[in-house]
């Protein structure tokens, strides 16, 4: 582009702007009533409202229709007034997110911690219930005193109107005195305090006689009156007004809405509410987190309900006379523009511009907002959509098809899990969006590909950072959350676009009939109702199809072995059905929710999770995140890797540096030197070996170096363990450290094992409904060839409850492999077998490594041979690839190796059945058989697997710098200009809307 060109559409598009910011400021200034923004539905189209009604008589649709209708009836018959009168204002202080984030019930004293508290609004309006004894909280009749401090002017309630005479444990009252004219609790039977709250909670004392505040009507306020009956109203109302096309319906949510509006912008969490007791979050009624989804799931209501109020004459008269009735409280609402402006202003405007209180995980609020300015119908904002999406599809899938964030179960997915309903909701604006989106965005593909490629068996996904909780089974496919229409759920309308649909249409856009699978096994591996989507009119065709793509393909996606390099996780697995033994290796640490858990690793085998990562951290004990529980979680001390000098890792992300993907020898080394300050090396090299393609066994390697003490664990679940080659004696070598001394006990230690000590969990069922042993005798065995090392074997901890339970605990007994000296040089060498009944291994050896002089090479080298039970010999020969280089030789027996690493696998009759090596070359015999990684030269080998050794950086791209252009800068300064009067002008106008 000449400069000319560049300067004149330089100056016209400045000229544009200069004019939108000046008519912009003139628009504010003009008296007239400032228009509205929507003039009818833009995310539920009369078009998706016509076919709603049309289908909701059809018999496949029965179940969405009869479901919506049912969770109505509570809401259906209240009047007009109990439906205004559900909302309350931010005067009743103080809100929580839990009852107790750490105590106990006061009448039963079992442990109640975070969201273990019940509510049922319906059933049990203003209480909360202990889940153990069942009793009520608080005693008091906090309604009528509610009601006794309702301001006549204002219709708002103030604490110092309220009747404290009604301040009183009504149960006590009701019993009478005893004989001494006193309460069960010893106080005065007609006014006793004891778990009675005005609202600010209940203070009391602890199982332990401590100073203790339940926050019974603080917790119900939010998860009880807020959501699950306010937030549920309206999901319940305009559910039934799309089924019906009832009017009545679409009124009685705009009611709640309404009054919502009058009082949503009063709402501040930061100063009215608490979260583990402590002030720390913004937000509107309830804390950042969660208001940035109360925000959005209300105008997606008022979108959904918008055609049928608009214009309606008996809601306005109601919410007029509302308005009359308290005018010092309420804007006049004589028209129903007055009625659309209290809602789009308070509730739609208010949000996007106080971002801060709507402070999320990423993507929400850039979800929310988006979805806000749509359903106003802001100009440009349709047009923006596919903007939009890409900025959030560029952010949330540049690594490896997800944001980074880890998690995987949890915070990874809530990311890309946001993503699908968006695109579903926005497909109402423009039928060709997704598809436009995947030829623009080919990373929204990996997103759903990585779920696929992690989830093992269809059953399991790796444990890694704050996600999943621990032995969790994850029977449903992680990107996309498909819940079935009608089935109403928080910040999620019963109508809302069918995810089910989304999967049907990303397999109609690549034909990647994955996410047919996908469908059919979320389904609960049926096609029974799919894709449970009232909006659409094909299912019986969609179904047919489903059913012939299953029974010609079945449900396998096998994903192979995979490695996500940028996000720092692999998976190896034993066979092609995706059901064998599998091992994965974690190689990022820290970071936004993730642990101190470098190469950390775990094995899936026989349906069990048999190294189980700790999940999320059990932040329901006393110190919340803290605490010594949920530090455990977090910290080095519960992963299976190797701590160094009893520190935490440095975040660091590892390098893949030999990639081995095969099919009976597979494996991976990954460098992760950064892991330790004091190392220069911090190196894990792990190999997947099948036996028979329903059994294998994995070889782990790990070299450390630096620091003065290493420690490797090692930790299967609960169960008898027994051991061979060890003598061990009561120690005491990690309870003296703060964190782990309340929850480690019975350590024992050997100073001389032997090596090939080996230990054997025999792995015992959880209790249900964790279970899932059903008899089945698994074990667990870990043979160790490490040189001079010290054993420590120890019981730890375990939650295997989540968040909610302090009573699901049980003792891991967990091993620990320690070496210690001066510049401390280590190499860890095992091999991990999972097996059923009896081993599959007969016998394992480590085997001496000459070069071809018959010197010993370092101990940095390793050479395993295993017999196995049916006979057979492996022998795996690792060199190390800091000192080997091309053209050493490296000998076992009568075996001569010259690759970093090389497999080979004898019959019982000692001829050579396979060999895999990393490029080089294998010499048996003296020359009678060679092997060549690259080239099959011989044929008595079945198959020859080569071995790719990867030698690029994990780099981040940089943009390269320009050198300063002056038209650029006057360009940017005009600009700059023109988007402060821009910005003048709408806080002008919002000023005179908000006045108006």
């Amino acid at each position: 582009m000449s400069k000319l060109i560049y300067i004149a559409l330089s100056i016209i598009t400045f000229s544009v702007l200069m004019t939108l910011g000046i008519s912009i400021i003139a628009s504010a200034g003009n008296d007239e009533k400032t228009p509205m923004y929507k003039t009818r539905s833009i995310l539920y189209p009369a078009n998706y409202a016509e076919i709603i009604r049309k289908n909701a008589k059809e018999e496949w649709a029965k179940p969405i229709y009869d479901r919506i209708m049912k969770d109505v009836a509570p809401y259906e018959n209240l009047s007009y007034d109990e439906l205004w009168e559900m909302m309350f204002p931010h005067t009743i202080q103080k809100r929580e997110l839990m009852v107790s984030a750490y105590g106990n019930c006061p009448v039963c004293h079992e442990p109640n911690q975070i969201y273990a508290w019940l509510s049922d609004p319906v059933t049990y309006p203003w209480k909360m219930q202990c889940p153990h004894c069942l009793e009520l909280f608080p005693k008091n009749d906090f309604k009528a005193f509610y009601d006794s401090g309702i301001d006549p002017v204002t219709g708002i309630y103030q604490r110092e109107l309220a009747d404290e005479s009604l301040l009183y444990n009504g149960e006590c009252k009701a019993a009478g005195p005893d004989s001494n004219g006193n309460c069960k609790h010893g106080n005065p039977y007609d006014h006793c305090g004891f778990c009675v709250d005005d609202g600010t909670g209940y203070l009391g004392t602890d199982i332990n006689g401590k100073p203790y505040r339940w926050y019974f009507i603080g917790c119900y306020l939010y998860r009880g009156q807020w959501m699950m009956y306010v937030l549920d109203s309206i999901n319940c109302l305009a559910g039934a007004y799309m089924v019906t096309g009832e009017v009545e319906y679409a009124r009685k949510a705009a009611i709640v809405i309404d009054r919502i509006a009058d009082l949503y912008p009063d709402f501040n969490y930061k100063t009215q509410g608490l979260v583990y007791e402590k002030n720390t979050s913004d937000g509107y009624v309830t804390y950042s987190i969660d208001s940035i989804s109360d925000s959005r799931f209300l105008a997606e209501a008022y979108d959904m309900i918008f055609d049928g109020i608009k214009g309606d004459r008996i809601l306005v008269d109601f919410l007029s006379g509302k308005a009359k009735q308290y005018p010092e409280g309420i804007a006049p609402k004589d028209t129903f523009e007055d009625v659309q402006r209290n809602i789009e202003e308070r509730i739609l405007l208010e949000s996007i511009n106080h971002p801060a209180k709507l402070h999320s995980n990423y993507p929400r609020v850039d979800i929310g907002i988006a979805i806000m300015k749509c359903v106003l119908d802001l100009p440009g904002a349709k047009e923006s959509v596919e903007e939009v999406l890409g900025g959030i599809i560029k952010t949330n899938t540049g690594v490896d098809g997800l944001s980074g964030e880890k998690g995987l179960t949890n915070y990874s997915a809530f990311a890309v899990q946001a993503i699908a309903p968006m695109i579903a909701k926005f497909t109402a604006i423009d039928e060709n969006l997704l598809a436009n989106l995947l030829k623009k965005y080919p990373s929204l593909y990996d997103t759903y590909r990585f779920y696929a490629d992690l989830w093992y068996d269809g059953e399991r996904y790796p444990h890694q950072g704050d996600g999943g909780w621990y032995g969790e089974k994850n029977l449903l496919y992680g990107a996309v959350t498909t819940s079935q229409q009608g089935i109403k759920a928080l910040w999620e309308l019963a109508l809302s676009p069918s995810l089910y649909s989304y999967l049907w249409d990303l397999y109609k856009i690549t034909g990647d009939t994955m996410f047919v699978k996908i469908m059919y096994i979320n389904n609960g591996r049926k096609v029974d109702g799919l894709p449970h989507d009232i909006m659409r009119d094909d299912s019986a065709e969609i179904q047919r199809e489903i059913a012939e793509i299953i029974a010609r393909e079945g449900t396998e996606f096998y994903s192979g072995n995979v490695n996500k390099q940028n996000w720092g996780i692999a998976m190896l697995r034993s066979n092609e059905q995706n059901s064998g033994p599998a091992v994965w290796l974690n190689y990022q640490s820290v970071g936004p929710h993730g642990h101190y858990d470098a190469l950390n690793l775990g094995m899936f085998a026989y349906g069990f999770d048999l190294m189980p990562d700790q999940g999320y951290p059990p932040v329901g004990y006393e110190g919340a995140w803290g605490s010594p529980q949920a530090l455990f979680n977090i910290e080095t001390w519960s992963h299976n890797h190797v701590v160094v000098n009893k520190r935490n890792e440095n975040p660091s992300l590892g390098k893949t540096t030999l990639w081995a993907d095969g099919k009976v020898f597979s494996a991976i080394r990954v460098d992760q030197e950064r892991a330790y300050g004091a190392t220069s090396r911090y190196e894990r090299t792990v190999a997947l070996i099948d036996i028979d393609g329903k059994n294998a066994y994995a070889l782990d390697l790990f070299r450390v170096s630096g620091g003065s003490e290493h420690i490797k664990l090692m930790a299967s679940m609960p169960g008898k363990v027994t051991t061979t080659g060890l003598n061990l004696n009561p120690a005491a070598f990690l309870s003296d450290l703060k964190n782990l001394a309340p929850l480690v006990s019975n350590e024992k230690t050997d100073a001389n094992p032997a090596v090939g000590f080996t230990v054997d969990w025999n792995v015992e069922d959880l209790p249900a409904p964790y279970n899932y042993n059903n008899g089945t005798d698994v074990h667990l065995k870990y043979t160790d060839l490490t040189t001079d090392v010290t054993v420590n074997i120890f019981d730890a901890w375990t939650n295997y409850g989540n968040y909610n339970t302090a009573t699901e605990e049980t003792i891991t007994t967990r091993l620990a492999v320690i070496r210690t000296g001066t510049d401390l040089e280590s190499t860890f060498l095992g091999i991990i077998e999972p097996y059923k009944g009896t081993s599959n291994i007969a016998e394992i050896k480590r085997l001496t490594l000459t070069d071809e002089n018959g010197n010993v090479l370092p101990d940095t080298y390793a050479a395993v041979e295993v017999t196995l039970a049916n006979g057979c010999t492996d022998i795996i020969v690792a060199a190390d690839p800091l000192l080997f280089k091309d053209g050493d030789v490296m000998i076992v027996g009568d075996i001569k190796v010259s690759s970093e690493l090389a497999f080979l696998r004898f019959t019982p009759d000692n001829e050579l059945k396979r060999v895999a090596v990393y490029g080089g070359r294998v010499d048996i015999d003296g020359g009678g058989h060679i092997a060549n990684g690259y080239r099959e030269e011989i044929l008595i080998i079945d198959e020859i697997e080569t071995i790719e050794i990867l030698e690029y950086e994990n780099e981040i791209e940089t943009e390269t710098e320009q050198p300063v252009n002056i038209l650029n800068l006057l360009w940017i300064g005009l600009g700059v200009i023109a988007a402060g009067l821009i910005a003048l002008g709408t806080v002008l106008l919002l000023k005179k809307k908000k006045q108006a």
